[in-house]
């Protein structure tokens, strides 16, 4: 038995009618000590991943000022599951909206005859 086939959030093309966008995604800075497990996301975005973990070192504000401590930093990638970034919306493609504004000029004046006929030149 086939799987219902599920949704789609993602917007289409009013020209060629494909699937476009990316996600807009939100980017969240994380840090936790040398050593230890990366605090867990309990959010409600969707956690696509993280990137970039790597070591910093962090000066003590306290009473004992120049000590330095070890940290790990990352960023991490979130999503709410339906923001896509669209630039051309409601196309895919700038080619796409040129292809669509040509087929409607075309549609709307092939009724009318050119008023002047360009002179062959042969």
């Amino acid at each position: 038995m086939a799987k219902p086939s599920k949704p789609s959030t993602r917007p289409l093309c009013v020209h060629c009618g494909n699937k476009y966008g990316s996600r807009k995604t939100t980017d969240e800075r994380i840090e936790w000590d040398e050593g230890t497990q990366p605090p867990r996301y309990t959010g409600n975005l969707l956690h696509l991943r993280d990137r970039w973990p790597h070591s910093i070192v962090v000066k003590d504000p306290g009473p004992r000022d120049g000590v330095a401590t070890r940290k790990m930093t990352a960023t991490r990638e979130l999503w709410d599951g339906i923001s896509y970034y669209v630039p051309y919306y409601p196309f895919c493609t700038l080619r796409c909206a040129l292809g669509y504004a040509r087929k409607a000029y075309q549609k709307e004046y092939e009724h009318v005859a050119p008023k002047h006929k360009a002179p062959n030149h042969s």
